[in-house]
């Protein structure tokens, strides 16, 4: 989805963009308002509906289209969320009106009503930032199967004029300052009132680990891998241990009656929160350097949240989206500066983390010394870190086995620091194995939310990650081994066409997906993009109804992935762009692997 942001603001501007005042460039069609829709408009909606990968959403769309007389022009546009979600851009004209662009999100699960009431908050509670910095819904379907559709609007006046935080910042010269200011606005000009109470840590945790869903349930996100280990997250043990170190169970610390319920309360504060602000929400302008951030996708917006959250999920998430192109050497010291960013850090991190990192610990640290609560706010942070980790663990569809494992220990180093003491004399510690999560343990994409706490932290010299490069190298593996064979429900429905794709498989899970720019990419994916026609003549084009069950689902994803490339190709295409491109085949290539595992 799409937002602004900068230093300075101007309401002019931003009155324009609340009223969906949009700069279009043609081709458009020959109709004039009010005429009935053309087959030639018609084409169009069609070709546009292709792209959306849910049968329910695109009939529901074609429905809203006929009722209002509307055509979907492709604005070769899509987001690159860090959900399932499906987010496209587009030019709408209905009921003869002027063509619109805007941001149409695809929910296929969860409670239809929830983005709209989440929006209107946001909107009723805060009208002067929201009016500055938040996008708006202009239209909303409900879908039969559960979910729902949106549409919101287009920030910076084009679906192009605006990037990714992480993106966006490299061309600043001020790019800490930047990161700082969004974060103080965040926590002071969106938050003008808060309330602070005294909560106990377990209670606390269990709130931020079991909503929107209990992740700890039976099926949970967490459970599912979790519960594999005895002692982990069932009758937790207090302390665990891997190549001979020792840190707290983040699991032991959760719940009613856990250690976490037997230490010193924290003193929360509470308030307004994004609640999903990962890189790909909070969006900055592409050419204009004064203009206000802009805050996108309020589905898990709240007003009473720990205010610490948005901060942290914001750089925990930007890790994730670094992660896998790290230098592993530097694993245990990202650990310890994730936790602290007052740190020194490495050189060869991405500037962008690294701005991101010290620009929200200098604007909490500020805002807490002002009011006298610096170890409060720590703590606070402290705890959403060990919230946080927690959650992008059971991200398989999102990150590499490994990765959530990395999590997993950051959790564990974070919780290790809110407890004063180390293990009895007859305790004895759970061991855990090298490899932590293995590549075959399938986890449905949960939606996150979040809170977060305060309280006294200790101050210890965190262990340090045994056996998370060890697991890189174990994952790599796991991962080739569950795409040797083809889903069942795959192969039944394109045999005999196993061959085209066992070959495109086996291509996808080697090529290169990094590239810096167009020319790199095309050199990287030749073969692959070769081998993706093939596999898409066996499997269906991914056009609207293009095939039920798993094997219309792969035909979809491969039609996503063929339009990332052509997208990424296409002349005018920035490195910016095309860098884009990269991650969000990435992302496709996991959710096609996961049909396999």
């Amino acid at each position: 989805m799409h937002g602004a942001s900068g230093l300075r603001e101007s309401s002019t501007f931003f009155r324009t963009i609340v009223r969906f005042a949009v700069t279009l460039e043609g081709p458009w069609p020959t109709s004039t308002p009010g005429d009935p829709v053309t087959p030639e408009d018609a084409a169009h909606t069609e070709k546009f509906l292709a792209k959306v990968r849910s049968p329910h959403a695109a009939r529901e769309l074609q429905r809203w289209a006929k009722r209002h007389e509307a055509v979907f022009y492709d604005a070769h546009w899509s987001g690159r969320g860090f959900t399932e979600a499906q987010v496209l851009g587009s030019h709408v004209q209905r009921d003869g009106e002027h063509v619109q662009g805007v941001i149409i999100k695809i929910v296929t699960k969860g409670d239809p009503d929830k983005e709209f009431t989440a929006h209107k908050k946001a909107y009723r509670d805060s009208p002067t930032f929201a009016e500055r910095h938040l996008a708006r819904i202009v239209e909303g379907l409900q879908l039969e199967s559960g979910g729902s559709v949106t549409f919101q609007s287009v920030a910076g006046g084009d679906f192009r004029e605006t990037q990714e935080i992480d993106e966006a910042l490299p061309e600043r010269l001020d790019q800490v300052d930047t990161c700082q200011h969004i974060t103080s606005s965040l926590l002071t000009e969106w938050n003008t009132k808060s309330k602070s109470k005294p909560e106990q840590i377990g209670t606390l945790l269990a709130q931020l680990l079991k909503e929107p869903k209990d992740r700890l349930a039976p099926r949970g996100t967490l459970h599912l891998w979790a519960a594999e280990h005895e002692g982990l997250l069932t009758a937790p043990r207090r302390w665990i241990s891997q190549g001979g170190q020792l840190w707290i169970n983040p699991f032991a610390l959760v719940g009613n009656g856990s250690l976490g319920d037997q230490l010193d309360s924290v003193l929360v504060t509470r308030g307004k929160v994004h609640g999903d602000l990962h890189p790909g929400n909070l969006l900055l302008p592409a050419r204009d350097h004064t203009i206000a951030f802009f805050l996108v996708d309020l589905a898990r917006h709240s007003d009473s949240s720990p205010l610490a959250w948005d901060p942290v999920y914001l750089l925990l998430t930007t890790i994730a989206k670094s992660l896998s192109v790290m230098d592993r050497r530097t694993l245990d010291t990202l650990q310890q500066w994730a936790i602290d960013p007052s740190r020194p850090q490495e050189r060869n991190w991405p500037a962008p983390l690294r701005a991101i990192g010290v620009g929200t610990t200098r604007a909490g640290e500020a805002r807490a010394l002002h009011r006298s609560n610096t170890a409060p706010w720590r703590t606070q942070r402290l705890l959403c870190v060990v919230a946080i980790s927690l959650i992008l663990t059971g991200r398989d569809r999102l990150l590499q086995p490994w990765e959530r494992a990395w999590f997993f220990w950051l959790a564990a180093r974070a919780a290790t620091q809110l407890v004063p003491f180390g293990p009895g004399p007859e305790e004895e510690p759970l061991i855990l194995p090298a490899t932590l999560i293995p590549q075959n343990t399938v986890i449905r994409l949960d939606d996150h939310r979040g809170r977060e706490i305060t309280g006294p932290v200790r101050s210890v010299e965190p262990p340090s990650v045994v056996g998370v490069v060890d697991e890189v190298e174990a994952g790599t593996q796991l991962a080739s081994a569950a795409t040797e064979t083809v889903p069942n429900s795959v192969a039944r429905e394109t045999a005999p066409g196993d061959g085209p794709w066992e070959e495109f498989l086996s291509e996808l899970r080697t090529v290169r997906l990094d590239a810096p720019d167009a020319a790199v990419l095309a050199a990287c994916t030749e073969t692959l993009r070769l081998r993706l026609e093939r596999a898409l003549s066996t499997l269906g084009d991914g056009t609207l109804g293009g095939g039920p069950g798993s094997g219309g689902e792969a035909a979809h994803l491969l039609g996503e992935l063929r339009t990332t490339f052509e997208e990424a190709f296409q002349a005018g295409s920035t490195d910016t762009e095309v860098r884009a491109a990269c991650r969000h085949a990435q992302l496709l290539r996991t959710w096609i692997l996961g049909l396999s595992s």
